[in-house]
């Protein structure tokens, strides 16, 4: 056994024995800290909720930018300018929340039924239905 295994051995038996149980980590280091993580989280679903969906490269320069300019050590590639696949696929698995979906194809008929007179006239009704002849909100609601 080396001698860095026998001090590594050492400190996780006093641990265990003060109590502080032994913290595992498997594969690298995570590059944001959780609270960074969990405030992208917050701002991916604000943009979500303000429908401005953003797509998988979107996110991935954005954690780009963040890191370059916060100078956070990464491993990302300079080159393209964007995190990595894998660290995408990994954010995805800690942070439940978030999901990738395909945005929704509108119909024809939709694009074609949004147009001025259209959305006049269904401003022109809430308006009627909101308030009576003189101004005020319609009691009836």
């Amino acid at each position: 056994m080396s001698l860095e295994c026998h001090v590594a051995l050492c400190r996780d038996i006093k641990n265990t024995k003060k109590g502080l149980g032994v913290k595992k980590q498997l594969g690298r280091k995570c590059i944001l800290t959780e609270d960074q993580e969990e405030d992208l989280t917050a701002r991916l679903i604000d943009m979500e909720r303000t429908l401005y969906g953003l797509t998988t490269e979107d996110v991935r320069r954005l954690v780009y930018t963040f890191c370059e300019q916060n100078n956070i050590s990464h491993t990302f590639s300079r080159e393209i300018q964007m995190a990595g696949k894998k660290w995408l696929s990994a954010f995805f698995q800690r942070n439940k929340e978030l999901s990738v979906r395909l945005p929704e194809k509108t119909s024809i008929s939709r694009a074609v039924g949004f147009n001025r007179p259209k959305v006049k006239m269904y401003f022109d009704l809430l308006e009627k239905t909101l308030f009576n002849v003189y101004g005020s909100i319609n009691s009836a609601l």
